[in-house]
């Protein structure tokens, strides 16, 4: 074993420890990573699913600009464009983020560790797998590329339905192969794991785009707009239901008189009401309906959001158990 580079066993003292280790070269990402050439029409694919995490940062943080604003000084017409554009660079910090993370991926070499208990893969979004939960490995040769091997593992809870991922390396070379499929295939045998091991003699042809990323857009967007309400209604349903001080009437002398700004918030709002409890009512019937609204929307949201996973783990599924 000690002879294959790439790979070796880490022995205890008293009791065999297992820690095998298999490397994969960086050039060779191009073979499992479909971000690879980075195309604008993955970069869109990309970005469809933080448009509505976009959409929320800019709407909250030209509300607070221009709640601090109209607060301190007033809300003058010039200031409103200011206002409306200032939000605008988080858009590109974004972009660059994704951008950057993408491509250090390409330049990230691929490590697969076997321990006793549980799997570590790197790069990837779950690091660490417990061996109960690997549902399948899959080895594959790679098109117009003799002695590469195209290994994939498929992992995610047991229960029906669940969450499924997978995640991709290559072998380069055929000792390589014949080692971890000895080990996978020897770890289900000696501990009676749930999973399948698959060797295929063509490769398999390249996923395609998941239809599913729509639907996870849209419950994305509703489930945000219904936090964006419940923080705007719950504090004012709050007030409905708790404030007993009596607000400042028109006319009444503010607190600060060295602040004078053009307009403040309760007395604008109360002009039209004569006496505090028609105030507790409005911002009772307005809150308890905005709270009412995201609770709903909420809901919704988790609901498409929950559809879309489920789609795309099938789909996740059904390619990596495909034999075609």
């Amino acid at each position: 074993m000690a002879g294959h580079r790439g790979f070796g066993y880490t022995r205890g003292r008293s009791t065999k420890t297992m820690n095998v280790v298999y490397e994969q070269p960086a050039k060779f990402n191009r073979y499992v990573d479909e971000s690879i050439p980075l195309t604008w029409g993955y970069r869109w694919r990309t970005l469809k699913l933080v448009i509505p995490a976009i959409a929320f940062l800019y709407l909250t943080t030209a509300e607070l600009l221009a709640f601090r604003l109209w607060q301190d000084d007033g809300l003058s017409p010039g200031e409103l464009p200011f206002v409306l554009l200032a939000p605008f660079s988080i858009v590109p910090l974004l972009l660059l983020l994704v951008e950057g993370a993408i491509r250090t991926n390409h330049r990230s070499k691929r490590v697969l560790k076997l321990k006793d208990r549980w799997v570590s893969l790197s790069p990837s979004r779950v690091s660490r797998i417990r061996w109960k939960h690997i549902r399948a490995c899959r080895f594959e040769p790679i098109q117009n590329q003799p002695g590469l091997t195209k290994f994939t593992v498929l992992f995610g809870p047991a229960k029906q339905g669940g969450w499924r991922r997978r995640w991709s390396m290559v072998l380069a070379s055929p000792e390589q192969k014949d080692d971890l499929l000895a080990q996978v295939e020897s770890r289900r045998d000696s501990k009676d794991h749930n999973y399948e091991v698959r060797v295929l003699t063509r490769p398999q042809p390249a996923p395609q785009p998941d239809c599913a990323r729509g639907s996870m857009t849209v419950g994305m967007a509703v489930y945000l707009l219904g936090i964006f309400l419940f923080v705007h209604g719950a504090p004012a349903l709050a007030y409905g239901a708790l404030g007993v001080k009596d607000p400042p009437r028109a006319g009444q002398p503010l607190d600060n008189p060295t602040s004078q700004p053009k307009e403040r918030f309760p007395t604008w709002l109360i002009t039209p009401s004569s006496n505090a409890a028609e105030l507790r009512r409005f911002f009772l019937v307005v809150g308890g309906t905005l709270t009412a609204c995201s609770v709903a929307s909420l809901v919704g949201g988790s609901l498409l959001m929950n559809r879309s996973r489920k789609r795309m783990w099938a789909a996740i599924e059904a390619e990596v158990l495909s034999s075609k």
